[in-house]
């Protein structure tokens, strides 16, 4: 070995779970408790694999508008990049949906929804930060 591995000062391992209590998750956290999707049924109940969550699905899109993250393969880069993002905000606990499955659920799903949604949460960000809304 040389005396330039030894050299180095010690690394710090963060662990999966330190990413749990960062700013952003603490942020999320707080706007996706004003969400109610008690309405939205969670998976598929037809014939066939339920695939991904319903609900973190739209956390996905709801983040890549807040984000202002421009695409949908812009989006699965960050969560792959940010295991924090997809796995403690949005709630996809292994595996990322790819970018068909992310078209196939916006055909699905009415994008009016998630702009709906999108709407009551800036609004209540606007409460939170004291700002008087209409």
């Amino acid at each position: 070995m040389n005396k330039f591995f030894f050299d180095q000062p010690e690394l710090h391992l963060i662990s999966d779970k330190d990413f749990a209590y960062t700013p952003i998750v603490k942020k999320y956290e707080i706007l996706f408790q004003y969400l109610d999707l008690s309405h939205i049924k969670t998976h598929n109940q037809g014939v066939g694999c339920s695939g991904y969550s319903t609900h973190s699905m739209i956390k996905a899109f709801i983040v890549k508008t807040l984000e202002r993250i421009p695409s949908i393969p812009e989006l699965i880069w960050r969560l792959q990049n940010e295991p924090y993002l997809s796995k403690y905000i949005i709630g996809f606990k292994t595996t990322i949906p790819n970018e068909s499955q992310f078209y196939r659920f916006l055909k699905k799903f009415h994008t009016a929804k998630i702009e709906h949604l999108i709407a009551k949460i800036n609004k209540h960000t606007l409460k939170l930060l004291g700002k008087n809304i209409n």
